[in-house]
């Protein structure tokens, strides 16, 4: 597995977490009224949220949030790899992009939790539009010291 497809699966676990949902039976409604007038137009439930995509390049077609991580070069010092990534986050504005920003930017930051990781930093962040396809974005620039050998 290269560094990048190692972010690219870290990533879309991280900014797409599962929700935990308990099976527990409903607590028992107590009513002094026992004919209560029904809601006439009860609010249907949201339809749950999309998964984020996080990918090597931008999918086609073009959702309206989704990650784009790219390795931008990677060097070795006493043996030790060190790569440097590019990780885009497209939104449909610029505060939305900026907020993906810092989401990634949140799980970045986790990411030497993971034992193959020794160290995460970001070296810049940025508003940066995608012209070619006219979407707004946010990108960022990490350092990451890893502790595997890629295949």
């Amino acid at each position: 597995m290269t560094i990048e497809e190692y972010v690219i699966s870290y990533l879309s676990e991280a900014l797409n977490p599962e929700e935990l949902e308990e099976e527990t039976e409903p607590a028992p409604v107590l009513r002094s009224d026992p004919d209560p007038d029904p809601d006439p137009d009860p609010t249907p439930d949201p339809p749950p949220p999309t998964p984020l995509s996080v990918t090597g390049s931008v999918p086609h077609p073009i959702p309206d949030d989704f990650v784009t991580v790219e390795l931008t070069g990677e060097r070795v010092t006493n043996l030790v790899p060190t790569a440097s990534l590019h990780i885009n986050g497209y939104s449909t504005s610029r505060a939305a992009a900026a907020a993906l920003g810092r989401q990634i930017y949140a799980a970045m930051a986790a990411l030497p939790q993971q034992p193959e990781i020794s160290r995460c930093a970001l070296t810049s962040m940025y508003n940066d539009t995608d012209l070619e396809i006219n979407k707004p974005r946010e990108a960022a620039i990490f350092e990451i010291v890893y502790l595997f050998m890629e295949d």
